[in-house]
């Protein structure tokens, strides 16, 4: 199966530990680990369900990377796009096989990938993130390396946009549009 590696340079990782609050009674051998919003552990002989908060963002949809280099990838997203890491899980080689990066309240997973596809054309897919500064962000991608290939421009529907190629070739595009 797959373990937790240690952090790596792309923000604060987490690894799947325990992370209980103030007042929450210690966890028991076999407990799952307490997540943010999270209702405290009840260890009474017949507990209650934990139920899940109604105010707590539930994913849907999770785009999916493949890079040459995983590890370099998680730190160029965080240093180019702002993006924190999850979670990573190492192969047993201790490559990694599978992380989960977040920005805000959305999520991409990434792995590895031997060789590399052909380069997408600047419209063929892209991922579309929502910033709230739009000229930062890319000023932020810009001294990363990024390839900015569309600079920030307003568009008619009241979103100010950018599009940048990621260190595989990867076209995202971000903007101030949240629908």
């Amino acid at each position: 199966g797959r373990r937790p590696a240690e952090p790596t340079g792309a923000g604060p990782a987490t690894r799947r530990a325990d992370r209980s609050r103030a007042g929450d009674p210690p966890s028991r051998a076999g407990d799952p680990p307490s997540r943010a919003g999270d209702p405290p552990r009840s260890h009474s002989s017949n507990p209650e369900p934990r139920r899940r908060p109604q105010n707590r963002v539930m994913r849907t949809i999770y785009p999916i990377f493949r890079y040459p280099d995983p590890r370099a990838a998680i730190d160029w997203l965080g240093a180019a796009f702002g993006f924190r890491v999850h979670a990573v899980h190492e192969a047993p080689d201790g490559t990694v096989a599978h992380a989960e990066l977040v920005l805000d309240t959305g999520m991409i997973m990434l792995g590895a990938r031997a060789d590399a596809p052909p380069r997408p054309a600047d419209d063929d897919w892209s991922v579309y993130v929502a910033v709230p500064d739009v000229d930062a962000h890319c000023a932020q991608a810009r001294a990363a390396g990024a390839e900015i290939i569309r600079e920030p421009f307003d568009t008619d529907y009241g979103s100010r946009d950018y599009s940048a190629r990621d260190l595989a070739g990867n076209v995202w595009s971000f903007g101030t549009y949240r629908p």
